[in-house]
């Protein structure tokens, strides 16, 4: 069994008089460990696949296995673990907190995690600052910690993107246009940090993109248009 699983994956927006076929009988299967792009021209329908793969939005009909599991009809805070635990996210505009400081954007997924684990140990502030600092520092700003994001450079802002997306140790990272904000000098930096991380941790990573080039560095592109996979 793959490891993320769609079948027949349909999604509408709208009502009956005016309905929006943003996903059109999607089956879609990514093994473990697996770096994939999807391509395609905005409206094509990739933000939202990446949104039903990353728990954000659910389908209006089909089946989703995720990890062996059916989560389709899974209820919101059941999703809400899945995405926390399980999954990182990086954005095109980074979507990062501007009246925070660097080290401050990284832990808010650890600290979103203490409040949905109802079991289990819960980190302390301590332990929650070491393990933000050793993201950054793996993404090579560690020297930015103290800073305001708005100080940084597009190319830095991604990378604390990235140091947030990865400080929870997730299974999956998905990236929705993660380099469509950058010069192709930082785009390059950011495509190549993901690629290490998909073969050091074995994480698999989903990149939305419209760029050819971009896509060519993972290692399976999936091309979409109208809401239809055509490969």
């Amino acid at each position: 069994m793959s490891y993320i699983q769609l079948t027949d994956i349909v999604k509408n927006y709208g009502d009956k008089q005016e309905i929006v076929h943003a996903l059109n009988k999607v089956n879609f299967n990514i093994e473990k460990g697996e770096m994939i792009a999807v391509l395609g021209t905005s409206g094509s329908g990739k933000s939202t696949l990446l949104n039903l793969i990353g728990c954000l939005d659910k389908c209006t009909s089909g089946k989703y296995i995720f990890d062996g599991k059916d989560i389709t009809n899974y209820k919101d805070k059941e999703l809400a673990i899945i995405r926390n635990t399980k999954m990182g996210f990086i954005f095109q505009n980074f979507s990062l907190i501007t009246d925070y400081n660097v080290i401050e954007n990284v832990e808010i997924p650890l600290i979103y995690r203490n409040l949905l684990l109802n079991n289990g140990k819960k980190l302390n502030k301590r332990e929650i600052k070491k393990l933000a600092l050793k993201q950054l520092k793996e993404v090579g700003i560690e020297d930015y910690a103290n800073k305001k994001v708005t100080e940084l450079s597009g190319g830095q802002q991604q990378r604390v993107a990235i140091a947030r997306a990865i400080v929870n140790e997730p299974d999956v990272i998905l990236a929705d246009e993660p380099t469509g904000s950058l010069d192709k000098n930082n785009s390059l930096k950011i495509i190549n940090m993901l690629k290490n991380i998909n073969e050091t941790n074995n994480t698999t990573i989903i990149v939305v993109t419209h760029d050819e080039q971009i896509a060519k560095f993972c290692n399976r592109i999936i091309r979409m248009e109208d809401g239809v996979i055509l490969n």
